[in-house]
């Protein structure tokens, strides 16, 4: 994610780690600071089954992934264009 004061990067995404660079210079936080990482598919899946098992609705609902879309769409096009994006 890059933004107008700096960035933040996830190199290998299972991984516990990421970059983050601002004015001060780059950090990287390992599992020392952030914790350890899981796949979000693996959290999927798990969730998933968990309903299946349960017999009840899983929390991702259809206006939850339109809102994540709507929100990753706007951080590339605030990225590509250096600017904010309103999300109103």
């Amino acid at each position: 994610m890059y933004g107008t004061e700096g960035s933040v990067v996830v190199p290998v995404p299972h991984e516990p780690r990421i970059i983050v660079t601002s004015r001060e210079g780059a950090r990287i936080l390992g599992k020392e600071e952030i914790g350890e990482v899981r796949p979000y598919y693996h959290y999927s899946v798990d969730h998933l089954a968990e309903c299946i098992s349960r017999d009840v609705d899983p929390i991702p609902s259809v206006k939850w992934g339109y809102c994540v879309t709507k929100i990753l769409i706007a951080l590339d096009q605030a990225a590509k264009k250096e600017r904010v994006i309103s999300l109103v």
